[in-house]
């Protein structure tokens, strides 16, 4: 089974995750669990709780390595804290949710999750 994980720190942003599907809802990716084959996780690092973006950016390098599939909104898509991720061919990297969400469906299918169209 694909878990598609969101991780935002924002209590609306994470109530929409749950309306578009998400199985995992998540403030901070420490509460993520071990990840699995297969799994999509997105990230929200903007408004990760506490402000730890190193750790969120630690989580998505982590999905990377096991080969999943990993998506990042934020304000500023040239922010150090990515470092090389959005070179990955696995990594989508956009401004809203929504327009990650866009991008992840053309490169591959989301479970799921509805669609943000």
């Amino acid at each position: 089974m694909i878990r598609e994980i969101y991780v935002s720190g924002c209590e609306y942003k994470r109530a929409e995750a749950r309306l578009l599907g998400y199985r995992e809802v998540c403030q901070h990716p420490c509460e993520v669990g071990p990840l699995r084959s297969g799994d999509v996780i997105v990230i929200d690092l903007d408004r990760v709780l506490f402000g730890d973006r190193y750790a969120a950016a630690e989580k998505a390098a982590e999905a990377v390595a096991a080969g999943l599939t990993v998506g990042i909104h934020l304000n500023d898509a040239d922010d150090p804290v990515l470092g090389d991720l959005p070179t990955c061919p696995t990594v989508y990297v956009g401004k809203s949710h929504y327009e990650v969400l866009a991008m992840i469906r053309q490169g591959r299918g989301l479970g799921d999750l509805k669609s943000a169209a």
